[in-house]
């Protein structure tokens, strides 16, 4: 479908009679980010978060640190420039098997200098040595350690990695209106495709990344959502038994990405920020410096990777939504992706990927784009959904199961 929006079409109706005409095409025209109904909701004042100047404030320093081999330190600098004496210990700890909720900790282990930590979590307490033996400082430390397992038969080093970068809550136009320096890195340094009308498939993150991760409806189709989920097919699942390695990490997509993977092996990898975005439409652009410099400085190990940076739907509680503009952005999540050096001069696949961020696209889309790229050049039979790799046929049938939800009813 191609995005331009007739008067005509806004009511299943008038789709339906399309439907009937060959010749007829269902178009939604991206919303104007700066269009003059939503402008006193919208932050464009330049206004940037003062740095913090944490030495002025006096704010205590990190006493500890786990660094990249998983030896735990005290940092004598820190704690001399304190003029503190203190005797510090540590424990680990970790989920219980069967549990998500709770944790379970090891004894407490004094230490003065360094320790081997082989665990992902571990705390650490320091106290001083005169009386009253106040504790004067705390903290947690983490590390990914590796999933030792026998390694697949169907080994693949020459395969492509997939980077998935999650921006909570984004919609395709407050993107363009915050993170000017991170479209600008996404062009120059990955060449990506910046998708105007990919569409969410569910109110919230849970029933899109369901969309997008397993291709499937939420409610209908995916099953038991409230306990755990071993056993559900989940995109990297598959990722994984092809011989990549596989993470899932919220909130900080530069924690060890790129250290603890093997370096022969390609990997999937997911990093979904949600404070960034989720709760204040305009919040996310003070992300914009960081993720345009997390992304330059990666280039070289991203080159040969699909870099996706997406969102799962626009904002869904703040006062834009007061405007028709601000309820149609809601249904248009930002979504871009990128292709691996070595498939950017295939000018076929540019030009196709070039024309389908013009056309209507959604969630179940990107789900079978995942299954191509695992199959690749081999076309994945999937239930629903066309490859963004494959060029998006300009039909309407194909959409009308969308139509049943509400998610064309309310982009129109």
């Amino acid at each position: 479908m191609e995005l331009i929006l007739s008067q005509k079409t806004k009511t299943r109706r008038n789709l339906v009679s399309q439907k009937r005409n060959s010749s007829s095409k269902c178009v939604v025209r991206p919303p104007d980010p700066w269009d003059q109904s939503i402008l006193e909701y919208v932050l464009d004042d330049g206004s940037r978060p003062a740095q913090l100047a944490c030495q002025a404030a006096k704010v205590q320093p990190e006493l500890s640190y786990l660094d990249k081999n998983g030896f735990l330190h005290l940092n004598s600098t820190a704690i001399r420039e304190s003029n503190l004496e203190v005797e510090c210990q540590y424990r680990t700890y970790d989920k219980m098997d069967g549990d998500d909720e709770n944790v379970s900790y090891s004894d407490w282990i004094q230490f003065n200098n360094s320790a081997k930590i082989d665990d992902e979590f571990v705390e650490v307490s320091c106290q001083r040595t005169w009386f009253p033996r106040t504790r004067v400082y705390s903290n947690n430390h983490n590390q990914i350690t590796p999933i030792q397992k026998k390694e697949p038969a169907n080994k693949n080093e020459t395969a492509s990695s997939v980077i998935i970068i999650v921006l909570d809550s984004v919609s395709h136009s407050n993107f363009r209106r915050t993170m000017n320096k991170t479209l600008e890195a996404l062009h120059t340094h990955y060449g990506s495709f910046i998708f105007d009308g990919m569409t969410k498939v569910g109110d919230n993150s849970f029933s899109n990344a369901v969309g997008f991760f397993a291709g499937k409806w939420w409610d209908t189709e995916f099953g038991d959502v409230h306990g755990f989920f071993d056993e559900h097919d989940l995109i990297w699942k598959r990722y994984r038994e092809k011989g990549y390695r596989t993470l899932l990490s919220e909130d900080y997509p530069g924690f060890n990405l790129f250290n603890y993977l093997s370096k022969d092996r390609p990997k999937f990898g997911v990093s979904w920020f949600t404070e960034l975005g989720h709760d204040w439409l305009n919040q996310v652009r003070y992300g914009d410096d960081d993720l345009a410099e997390f992304l330059t400085k990666h280039v070289r190990d991203l080159e040969q990777s699909y870099l996706i940076v997406m969102s799962d739907h626009g904002h869904r509680f703040d006062s834009i939504r007061k405007t028709s503009v601000g309820r149609q952005e809601e249904r248009l999540p930002f979504f871009s992706i990128s292709l691996p050096k070595k498939l950017r001069s295939n000018q076929n696949l540019v030009q196709t990927l070039k024309a389908n961020t013009k056309k209507l696209t959604s969630f179940f889309d990107v789900y079978t784009t995942f299954r191509h790229i695992l199959s690749y050049p081999n076309a994945p039979e999937t239930k629903r959904g066309i490859s963004l790799l494959l060029p998006v046929q300009v039909i309407i049938q194909p959409f009308l199961s969308l139509l049943s939800t509400s998610v064309l009813g309310s982009i129109l």
